[in-house]
């Protein structure tokens, strides 16, 4: 008699204001889906509100079912919860019903899901083994970009990870160092999962120079994939690019991602002043929000690209970058050194003239285009290090069942 598939529901991640969360999901689904099949549990993607097709159409190849928790009574909601709602309404934020707990175990239970994996959803369940996420300690480092309302959301949310989850996954040992700084009571839950972005094969098989034409950028240009955040960085590149285009006049820096921060609403327009004043209004190209494949075809005819965040806990275009086999410059993180290809290049992420140099020294010596060595490498390894990643994370799943001592 066949045995009986583990099924495990996956909390949807991420969302229009934050890409990086959508893409970390569909990692770990792929991940698994790449498993084989007698090792690959049922999967189960858990929404708390009604989403349309083109924001799950991503995960669906992935999952075995998609399930919609009924909103709360109002009797059920917390009293904050209409409160939560009306900041959220005024900051001009997406609302959407908050499931209480009471709710959701017994939804999970009356569809057979016995591990769930969250980030947000975390309260005690007898039933369900839960498996939270924590990204990064962001509001521990960077202070200054919450309010104090919101730092005390966070810290007490994190409380309660560490107080609830069977597990806590982190992915790297930077972030589990956070956990042992800044909740040191969660650490004999928190595991670290490496993980691994797959590229879309579409995208590899297709000559990325048409982003070239669309945009209307130069051939050669070093690309930034960033949110413009203050965290991510970007007031040093452009610094950095007044330096470089005394030696390299015609060296491009092309960024593309989202220009509104909610907590900073004047740093996109900071930005703006700053390339001016610098001088570099035809050497630093903002593209703004694009497709995400064209993110894809971006890197595969870029020179490299630059990761010269202050702060990251995913590095996603670091992921990436890597998995595609593609030059980087990287700031000097812990989280980048832990994670990067060993082709990279480092720059103190606090100093102008040094990424000003690696700049000029990729400008002058790189290729457009996609480096057909690094792809073929990246492809060689990359089905073993989707296979590890998947394999890594049922392995948490199964030792959320064993009790922590």
């Amino acid at each position: 008699m066949p045995t009986k598939r583990v099924k495990i529901g996956f909390s949807f991640l991420g969302g229009p204001h934050w890409i990086a969360g959508v893409t970390f999901l569909e990692s770990i689904l792929k991940a698994v889906n790449a498993l084989e099949k007698a090792e690959r549990p049922e999967i189960a993607l858990v929404t708390n509100k009604q989403m349309k097709e083109e924001q799950l159409c991503s995960l669906l190849p992935f999952v075995d079912e998609v399930l919609q928790i009924p909103p709360p009574k109002e009797h059920e909601l917390p009293i904050w919860h209409e409160k939560y709602r009306a900041v959220k309404r005024k900051l001009h934020l997406p609302v959407h019903p908050v499931p209480t707990m009471s709710s959701l175990e017994p939804f999970l239970l009356e569809h057979g899901i016995t591990s769930f994996f969250a980030k947000n959803e975390c309260e005690k369940m007898s039933g369900v083994n839960l498996i939270s996420w924590i990204p990064d300690f962001q509001h521990e480092h960077l202070p200054d970009f919450f309010s104090s309302h919101e730092l005390r959301s966070r810290r007490q949310h994190f409380g309660r990870i560490a107080e609830f989850a069977n597990r806590i996954a982190v992915t790297s040992e930077d972030v589990l160092n956070d956990v042992n700084r800044f909740l040191p009571q969660a650490r004999p839950k928190s595991v670290v999962m490496p993980f691994v972005t797959s590229i879309p094969t579409g995208c590899m098989n297709q000559d990325p120079g048409f982003v070239v034409r669309r945009y209307q950028i130069p051939e050669r240009f070093i690309y930034l994939p960033n949110q413009f955040f203050r965290h991510k960085n970007h007031l040093t590149v452009i610094r950095a690019l007044e330096l470089a285009v005394k030696e390299v006049p015609d060296i491009t820096v092309v960024c593309s991602g989202n220009t509104q921060d909610h907590r900073q609403p004047n740093y996109f327009n900071e930005i703006l002043q700053e390339v001016s004043a610098r001088g570099v209004r035809g050497n630093f190209v903002i593209l703004g929000l694009i497709p995400y494949e064209h993110v894809f075809a971006l890197m595969r005819q870029s020179l490299s690209v630059l990761q010269p965040s202050n702060f990251e806990g995913l590095s996603m275009s670091l992921a990436e970058a890597k998995s595609m086999g593609k030059r980087v410059i990287l700031s000097d993180l812990a989280v980048h050194t832990e994670m990067a290809p060993e082709w990279a290049l480092f720059f103190n992420r606090n100093d102008e003239r040094e990424l000003a140099d690696r700049l000029i020294e990729t400008f002058r010596v790189a290729k457009p285009g996609p480096d057909l060595e690094l792809e073929s490498l990246m492809k060689s390894r990359n089905a073993k290090r989707i296979q590890d990643f998947g394999r890594r994370f049922l392995e948490i799943v199964s030792d959320a069942l064993t009790p922590n001592v």
